[in-house]
Order: structure tokens, then sequence, then C-alpha cells
């Protein structure tokens, strides 16, 4: 076997006792799979006649050797015992070996009644009791069964552990949800609204109301309003902050859009009223505007969206005095956050 499958031998101090009971020590396990194998229970055809999961139990249920009931290890004599797989590790065994194999063998085989039958094993199997599983029910989950478990420690394996959170649904709709929670605890120009735990201020805010035009023919505002609705917060803001538009541009003095990065979250409709708050900071050249749009009735989320504009001076990329002026006083309230 070992030339065959080019094995190599596993140094003795691997082998791990600590906190193990006698009963699940190496040599125990080892000596039960080799009855296993010994008493021929091992065929795939065998597994795929189980039709239900006593049967699939019963097919794994294993004993040892005449040797090993007297022994835990090697030499050293113990007093006579039975040693059976006990109810719990034939559980672990049916989920972790039995039904993955089963379930693999039936999609290379394309027998769609193997699968269909591993799920409706891992249903009738009662759920695993491991610390990712109590983790889990910590966080208020119901894990029914066996399925449930599986999906949960693969869950946090494969993306918990690994931090792929974004490619996960559940971490994306968690953080979708908790990154922008909608708690109001002021209503004011300057208001501050709680993202995860951490107080957002806005630097202005101001109201507007949906008009029918804006909708499309599913009821609710087309995308391409919210960009209207946020430059439109820009402009009242740079009224309130003392310039215009129009006045920079005969100066020859250009704020234009550089990049956008926009998310949409819940619908506005006709006749909405919805408050738009925007912040600003400074990075480089660019200005940066955050912009998120709340309906005012239940103060919900409805878009958020991140705007950089740079400052054209007669057609060339530079600085503006007037407008680092006139923002000076919004920036520097929001770093002192």
């Amino acid at each position: 076997m070992q030339h065959k499958f080019n094995l190599v031998p596993m140094d003795h101090h691997l082998w791990r006792f600590l906190r193990l009971r006698p009963q699940n020590f190496p040599h125990i396990r080892l000596a039960q799979l080799a009855h296993l194998y010994y008493q021929r229970r091992t065929e795939l055809s065998q597994l795929t006649d189980c039709l239900t999961v006593e049967s699939v139990g019963n097919l794994l249920q294993t004993d040892v050797t005449t040797y090993w009931k007297t022994h835990y290890t090697f030499g050293v004599l113990s007093k006579e015992c039975e040693k059976k797989l006990s109810r719990h590790s034939l559980l672990l065994l049916v989920i972790n070996t039995a039904i993955p194999i089963l379930f693999a063998y039936g999609r290379y085989l394309g027998r769609e009644e193997y699968v269909a039958r591993c799920f409706s094993f891992f249903e009738q199997l009662k759920a695993e009791d491991n610390h990712i599983v109590r983790l889990w029910r910590a966080c208020g989950l119901t894990i029914e069964h066996a399925g449930d478990s599986q999906a949960l420690i693969q869950l946090k394996n494969e993306y918990c552990d690994k931090r792929e959170c974004l490619r996960c649904r559940i971490g994306y709709e968690y953080l979708k949800r908790t990154t922008l929670t909608e708690h109001v605890t002021t209503n004011a120009v300057g208001n501050s609204i709680s993202y995860n735990n951490k107080m957002k201020k806005y630097v202005y805010e101001t109201r507007m109301e949906v008009r029918d035009y804006e909708c499309d023919i599913e009821g609710i505002v087309n995308n391409a309003n919210y960009l209207h609705y946020t430059e439109h917060t820009r402009h009242r803001f740079l009224k309130h902050a003392g310039l215009s538009f129009v006045q920079m541009h005969e100066k020859g003095v250009d704020a234009v859009v550089a990049r956008m990065n926009l998310a949409y979250k819940t619908p506005l409709r006709c006749d909405d009223e919805f408050i738009s708050r925007m912040n600003l900071q400074k990075n480089g050249v660019r200005y940066v505007f955050t912009h998120d749009i709340f309906r005012a009735s239940d103060e919900r989320l409805c878009f958020h969206a991140t705007v950089e504009l740079v400052c054209l001076i007669h057609g060339k990329l530079g600085l503006s005095e007037d407008y680092d002026r006139a923002f000076a006083p919004f920036i520097q309230a929001n770093d002192g956050e």
C-alpha cells in the first residue's frame, strides 16, 4: 500500500492524546477503520443502496478485533470492553463523510436522486453542537438541522475567516444594512446621523419633493434624477457659502465633476418629500462631496453618493482661492469630527 499510493509514514509525535478519552485514541480509530474495510462495508454501491439515515449509520457502525478489545495502545493491556462507535461519533461520520461522498458521487454521475437524498438526510439529522454553531446561535440564527449547521460552518471557514464578506451574500446584506443605519439624533443643519455607531456630521441639508415627471414607468424616481438632486444640493450649498456657479464661471473658474460613486438604496416615489444631506472634504486638488438622500417620512436612506470635483481655471486644472476660502469653514468643521 505504501509503495502503491506513495504513502509517507506519519511521525508518532504528531499523534494527539491530550484531552482525548481512551475510546477516541488514534489506535482505536484506525483499528475501527481497518475492521470496516475487513468487513467490506466501504463500497459506494452499499452507500447508494441506503435509503434512510438509519441504514447509513448501520453501514458505518463498526467494532475492533479481539486484540484491541483489551488494548488502547500497543503492548499495554487494559480491561476488556467493546469499542464501538458512539451515537455522536456515528452522527459526525454520516454528516461529514458519508453524505458528502454520496452527494459528490451523485453530481459526478448526474444522478439527482442521490443529491436529493443527501439534502433529505441533512434535514433529518440533528444539527451539530460545536463552537462555530454556538457562535451563530449567539448571533440570533435559528439552526434546525444538520444542513443548517454544515452551511454555517462552511460560511465561517470559507468567508468569515478569510474576510470575504463582500463575496458572501449574507455578509454583503449585513454590511449594507449596518454601514448605513438610519438613526437621526438631531434635526438641524449640521445634524448628526449614526453610521455603524459612529457619528457622521453633515455640513448642509436641504429639502425637496419628487415631481411626477421624475418617475419612470415603474412609479419610482428614475436613477438619473438622483444626480440632479445632488447637483441641486451643491448649487444651494454654494449660495449658502456665498458663491455662485454663474459668477465663478464669468471669472473663468469652473468646478467640474471628475468622479462619482453611486449607491441606490430605497426608491423614492411621486410626491415623496426627501432631505438631501451633504458633507465636504478636500483631498489635494479635489473637493469630495458626500451626498445622502433620506425619505422625510421615515428617515430611510434612499441614495448615497461620493462626488469628486476639480477646478478648471481658464480651461486648465488648478486651485481656486475663492472656492478654498468659501469652503474652508465647512471643511474644518468636518475635519474636527
